[in-house]
């Protein structure tokens, strides 16, 4: 995918009369892919040996970190013009590397799913707790969310990525349509399980 898009990036820049929002999106694919290739790389190599983590692990969530990873995400979400509300448990902090890059990414695409599908005036709640040795994550939107996947259906690539992440580490995710809107929760469990994906 990376290389696709690269190189009709390649193709489009030799044309003088491309529409520039078509330059910004492939641009904006191509730095999304690319760091999604270099997180997978990194977590499975974490998955493989989690007591020798590779130094260029800069993607993972450094322990004690994620509360304001996550704080960093409901900004920017607020940037694009969704109103959020969030409530994050300080018990967050003590995850590991692997299940703070999972909840965060969860965090990332749940909001950015109740930004583009939420329609407009939106508002979002977005909630991290660990209760019961496990981290529970709920993003929920009152959008009348016109244009959403099913879950899981064949177009929601999100979601389906979301699910792989969850089940990965041995939890649960459920997302569809509320009373009004959307939601999205998710359950891991806050510490390994006692046999770790062999990758």
């Amino acid at each position: 995918m990376v290389l696709r898009v690269g190189v009709a990036r390649h193709v489009i820049a030799a044309t003088s009369t491309t529409d520039p929002r078509i330059t910004e999106v492939l641009d904006d694919l191509h730095s999304s892919a690319g760091a999604a290739l270099t997180d997978l790389r990194r977590l499975v190599a974490v998955l493989r040996a989690p007591d020798r983590t590779p130094p260029d692990t800069g993607s993972l969530v450094s322990p004690g970190a994620l509360p304001a990873a996550l704080e960093s995400v409901v900004d920017h979400s607020r940037q694009t013009g969704l109103a959020v509300t969030a409530s994050v448990d300080p018990g967050v902090a003590r995850l590991d590397a692997v299940r703070g890059l999972a909840v965060l990414r969860l965090a990332q695409e749940g909001l950015a799913n109740a930004a583009k599908h939420g329609g407009p005036g939106a508002h979002a709640e977005l909630a991290v707790r660990v209760a019961d040795d496990a981290v529970h994550v709920t993003i929920h939107d009152d959008g009348a969310g016109r244009t959403r996947p099913p879950a899981p259906g064949p177009s929601g690539h999100g979601l389906i990525g979301m699910r792989e992440r969850v089940d990965l580490l041995g939890g649960r995710l459920d997302a569809g349509p509320a009373a009004r809107g959307w939601r999205l929760t998710a359950e891991l469990p806050a510490v390994a399980p006692d046999m770790e994906p062999q990758l």
